[in-house]
């Protein structure tokens, strides 16, 4: 077979920041190139539905749903803009791979700093979660198969999303019952807001402008942080960043990582030199050499080089094997 190899897109500029940051560029290509033998699936479209109504808007998301009856894991994508700009996208046109690898994929919009600071972002990106349970029976969601994803910002959002620990002071109350996150996809995403706060850091500006004006803006950034979850039940979690990212600092991946990894987060590795499937620990790091938003073609370094496809059948499929050998599930059914 094919390998399927992970399409990096390359841009020759960053988008300036109307508050003097940069940031990452909204994602419109696909990540993961198809395999020359891969069908597009064309999804069922289901737009524009109100998931939760706050801070006077309406929030809402779309479904692209996998033809057919039968129950399909499910991607729910947050995008990125430093907390304060861009939108879901308009369409699926950037997710036909994991389409065509059987997902049903969910885009959501959440409230901006201009419309409530931190947490509601946060609360939103929980409560997207909250309505893929209640919904799960109308659009064919796999509630075993929950797979949050996000860039940049929107790989905050997805960090939050799948490792606050239940019974947090974060969740709306309307929202405190949510599937099990499988699993994690972290693009260059933030995992400490409270450095952020500081000098010279690209995200000063709109990371202390999300945060507000509270009496202790420090304490809620910590609370705000995934690095403030780490521990041993979180899901799988696969990121991928930049050295040269000038605008979420890489070595905040790098820490997570680490911090992951000293949490006891289950892995069955062997060194990053052997590139197999048994070489893919369930926390991966890929680290891309170069500028582009971060990104060049060229992979350099890895500590699991893996693509997203392989992560996804080895971590988040795998159980339908246990389940047939007589084995225990790897995750919980919610």
């Amino acid at each position: 077979m094919r390998k399927i190899l992970l399409a990096i897109v390359a841009a020759s500029t960053l988008i300036a920041h109307a508050q003097g940051d940069l940031q990452h560029p909204p994602v419109s290509p696909e990540f993961i190139a198809l395999p020359e033998v891969a069908s597009r699936v064309i999804p069922i479209e289901h737009k524009n539905i109100t998931y939760l109504h706050a801070s006077g808007v309406d929030l809402q998301l779309d479904v692209y749903q996998q033809p057919g009856r039968k129950a399909a894991p499910v991607v729910v994508y947050f995008h990125g803009g430093a907390w304060w700009k861009n939108a879901r996208p308009a369409s699926a046109a950037g997710f036909h791979s994991l389409l065509s690898m059987g997902f049903t994929l969910v885009t959501v919009d959440y409230r901006l700093t201009g419309v409530a600071p931190a947490p509601a972002a946060v609360q939103d990106a929980r409560c997207a979660l909250s309505w893929v349970k209640r919904n799960a029976k109308q659009y064919n969601f796999d509630l075993r198969e929950v797979l949050a994803f996000g860039t940049s910002s929107g790989g905050h959002q997805a960090l939050m999303a799948g490792m606050l620990p239940a019974g947090n002071t974060v969740d709306l109350e309307e929202c405190r019952e949510q599937p099990r996150v499988a699993a994690i996809f972290d693009f260059y995403g933030i995992s400490d807001v409270r450095e952020l706060l500081s000098d010279p850091f690209t995200l000063k500006k709109s990371a202390t402008n999300w945060i507000g004006a509270v009496a202790d803006p420090a304490s809620l950034a910590t609370e705000m942080s995934p690095l403030t979850y780490v521990r041993r039940d979180l899901p799988p979690i696969f990121i991928v960043h930049g050295d040269a990212d000038p605008t979420v600092p890489y070595e905040q991946s790098v820490r997570l990582h680490e911090a992951l990894d000293a949490a006891g987060v289950r892995n069955n590795s062997l060194p990053c030199q052997v590139a197999s499937m048994a070489s893919l620990r369930q926390t991966s790091l890929w680290k891309l050499e170069g500028r582009s938003q971060g990104f060049s073609k060229t992979i350099i370094f890895c500590l699991n080089p893996e693509s997203l496809p392989r992560f996804v059948a080895r971590y988040i499929l795998s159980y339908r094997d246990d389940i047939a050998r007589g084995l225990p599930a790897r995750l919980p059914v919610p």
